[in-house]
């Protein structure tokens, strides 16, 4: 296998710490940009966080909503069903009233008829 020199790094006139202190660097620049990167994604966790926390209260608020119109249909429910047994009561007494009336007439008739009946007889 031959060697390119072109590839070869040379580290001349230096000593180690300068080479040491490169390392660092390296090390701390590495470390940099992995808090940086670690700080964008918190940010943006966060900003999700936030996100859901608004879509959290907006279903908070629709459920109560949801539940105060229940509430108003079950108030709804309740008022017709007291008009639907005042109606039928209505009902009932006008029925009552009609068979009343039916029987008044019908016996107001058949005393017609006797009294009637009772003129004709006597002629």
């Amino acid at each position: 296998a031959l060697i390119n020199p072109s590839t070869i790094l040379t580290v001349a006139n230096t000593n180690s710490s300068d080479v040491m202190m490169s390392a660092i660097e390296l090390k701390m620049n590495t470390f940099e940009n992995k808090v940086v990167d670690i700080m964008r994604c918190r940010e943006q966790d966060q900003r999700v966080i936030k996100e859901l926390q608004m879509s959290q209260e907006e279903n908070r608020m629709e459920i109560q909503r949801l539940k105060l119109a229940r509430e108003g249909d079950r108030g709804l429910i309740r008022e017709l069903q007291m008009a639907h047994e005042e109606d039928h009561d209505i009902i009932c007494e006008l029925r009552d009233s009609m068979k009343n009336n039916e029987r008044q007439q019908l016996l107001f008739m058949s005393k017609a008829v006797n009294s009637l009946s009772r003129i004709f007889k006597r002629r």
